[in-house]
């Protein structure tokens, strides 16, 4: 067979043998598409595109050294396109990652973005490493970038990087600043709940207990989950400072607000159940059983609420820790 012959067979067999390893790849087949891969770079030592998949497979074994060598070898072939010049960076970029060395992580995620200054995939990527580095800034630097690009807006995403910056200074004993770092999370954007939480936090070890109590009702009032883990604080709070007949406020508003936040209704009834209003306490647990069905916890609340009534204290605190050991369940 002549010359050309051979390397037109060649060819085509290299071609066959990657489409092969690709579909083993799709299936999950790894172990087939590395053999297979093997065999083609030893038959074609051109086909860039074999060597970056082999060294993916090497980086997806922990084999991350093996995995950069293959990749750094790559960017020494001239004549490479820009998209396999990125595809290649990107692998770097991604074995450098998952070796923890997030420096030459970044760098060649940057070589991505020298090449194609809107790649959404680098920015992505780098965001995502510099959170994990801890570098808040950094993300937040990359994910204007990023918002230029998908031309959406991500405030609440910049006031939770603002947000960390003020955590690692209150662990650091800057309280102060932590507390402008949260009040400028609030300015980035006034609906991120968990900077009213750790303000309510810093008031509460001040000592302004009216401060504290102001943060964590916004808190609660602007968390998507009714900022249920600072009601018991909320509530000795306002008792400490005479105001506990602002608790059943509390609670009726967030009840009104979501109808489905149990914890809230919970808290009212108890506040209800507190000042000897039993028959209205029994009430909106009636209305509650009529719209959410038969529910254990419900069933359990209204017993508790008739026991409470006829003064059998003891029956009634047995349901009390019944409740408590089905931790809420229905």
């Amino acid at each position: 067979m002549d010359l050309l012959g051979r390397l037109f067979r060649r060819k085509k067999d290299s071609q066959f043998l990657y489409t092969e390893a690709l579909e083993c790849l799709l299936q999950g087949e790894t172990n087939d598409a590395f053999t297979k891969l093997r065999e083609l770079v030893r038959e074609d030592t051109e086909n860039v595109q074999a060597y970056l998949k082999l060294g993916d497979i090497f980086r997806e074994r922990s084999q991350t050294d093996q995995a950069i060598k293959i990749h750094q070898s790559l960017t020494f072939r001239r004549r490479l396109s820009s998209a396999v010049k990125r595809e290649i960076y990107a692998s770097l970029a991604r074995d450098y990652s998952a070796s923890g060395r997030y420096d030459r992580s970044e760098e060649h995620a940057n070589r991505v973005l020298k090449l194609d200054k809107k790649n959404r995939w680098a920015l992505e990527f780098l965001i995502d490493i510099s959170e994990k580095q801890k570098k808040w800034e950094k993300a937040s630097k990359y994910l204007r970038r990023l918002e230029k690009v998908t031309r959406e807006e991500k405030s609440k995403r910049h006031a939770f990087y603002i947000l960390m910056q003020g955590r690692d200074r209150e662990e650091d004993g800057l309280f102060q600043e932590a507390k402008g770092f949260y009040n400028k999370a609030i300015s980035a954007d006034d609906s991120f709940a968990d900077a009213y939480l750790y303000l309510g936090n810093l008031a509460e070890d001040e000592g302004n207990l009216d401060e504290a109590v102001a943060q964590w009702t916004t808190f609660a009032e602007k968390s998507a989950g009714g900022g249920r883990q600072i009601y018991g604080r909320l509530e000795k709070t306002l008792f400490e400072l005479g105001r506990f007949g602002e608790t059943e406020e509390f609670y009726r508003k967030l009840s009104e607000k979501d109808s489905s936040n149990m914890d809230a209704f919970s808290g009212l009834i108890n506040v209800l159940a507190a000042k000897g209003e039993f028959d209205e306490a029994i009430a909106i647990v009636d209305d509650l059983t009529n719209r959410n069905g038969q529910s254990v916890r419900i069933r359990l609340a209204r017993l508790k609420l008739e026991l409470r009534k006829r003064q059998e204290d003891e029956l009634s605190n047995e349901v009390d820790e019944i409740v408590s050991l089905m931790h809420g369940g229905r």
